[in-house]
Order: C-alpha cells, then structure tokens, then sequence
C-alpha cells in the first residue's frame, strides 16, 4: 500500500527536456511581441502587401481603417500639432486631411493614413472656417456635406506609417520563428522529450 501511494505523490513534469523548455519559454515570449507589434502597427497584414484601399468619396471610408483619399484643397481651417487640418472637396462632398503643410487652395491632394473621427472642438473650427470662407458649393451648404472622419496622412492607428510597416513585419517575423521552433519540437531537433 505504501509504495502505491508513493507513486501518485510523485509527478513528473510536462516537459523533462530542458531544450524544449527553453523553445516553448522563447516561443512564448515570441507571441506576446509579435501581438503587442501587430496590435500597435494598426496596420491589417493585408494592407501591408496590396496597400490603402483608395476611396474617392467619403460614403465609401471607414473609421479605423488605413485609406487612401484624393480631393482638391478648398483650404487649412487648423494648425496643431499633427500638422495642417485641410478640407478637400471629393465626389459627394468634402473630407478633412491632416497634411504636412497646407496646400494651396485649387490644388490636388492625395492623403493615405489612418480613419478617425473628427473631435466635437475639431468640427466646430470646421464650422466656423467654413462660415468665413463662404460658400464653396454653388450655392449648396458645404458644410452639410462634410465628412465627421479624416485621414492623418502618412500615420497608422499610433505612429508614422514606416514604423508601422516594421512593426508588422516584425511581428510577422517572430510568428514565422514560433513555427519553426514548433517544427522543430515535433520532427525531435531538440532531442526527445523523455
């Protein structure tokens, strides 16, 4: 009786191999960063390979998403920190486009970066600029018209669009690195598991 109960006392660990417990510890540690990298890029894996998707009219954006967008100037409504707030007129109305520098009124400009939701405080210097400015419409209330997204050109969901490219592809690097070492588990490279 005595050395039955001996033997259900003792238990052996999952993993007696100290190679593989080391492979599953980095394997670990890979996953976390390759989804805090994927997360913090904002970027889907399939806008890294086939690039922004372009819209021409704000009917056809999507708040969270990398987009591309054409529209002529109709002129800078707001300078802050990320840069020139600019309205372009587009086919069914006119989207705000955080730009580098403010282009001049009448020109074409393509934006791709990040969709977000224009701010209560940034639709009101919307509002009043248009109000300054006039009419652009022919007669039609533009502003009506004006999408409550923009698109912060050449930004991700948290950075520049760069970094956010070698975030993702990083992230995908160290997803490739957990399926080689679990390769190498399973056909018995870091020796067998006994």
């Amino acid at each position: 009786m005595a050395k039955k109960t001996k033997k259900k006392t003792e238990k052996a660990p999952l993993v007696e191999n100290p190679r593989v417990r080391a492979a599953i510890g980095r394997v670990a540690v890979a996953a976390v960063l390759a989804l805090a990298l994927l997360y913090l890029s904002g970027i889907s894996a399939l806008t890294l390979l086939v690039g922004a998707r372009h819209v021409d009219t704000r009917a056809k954006m999507s708040d969270g998403a990398i987009q591309s967008i054409s529209g002529e100037a109709l002129g800078a409504y707001r300078q802050d920190e990320k840069g020139a707030w600019c309205a372009l007129r587009c086919a069914d109305g006119a989207i705000t486009a955080v730009l580098e520098t403010a282009p001049a009124a009448g020109e074409t400009v393509t934006a791709t970066g990040f969709v977000r939701v224009l701010s209560d405080e940034e639709r009101v210097d919307l509002l009043v600029w248009y109000e300054e400015n006039g009419d652009y419409a022919n007669g039609e209330a533009l502003f009506d018209n004006v999408s409550p997204l923009y698109v912060r050109d050449g930004y991700g969901r948290f950075f520049p669009l760069l970094a956010s490219k070698i975030m993702i592809t990083c992230g995908m690097v160290c997803a490739a690195y957990i399926v080689l070492v679990y390769m190498g588990i399973s056909t018995g490279k870091y020796g067998e598991n006994r």
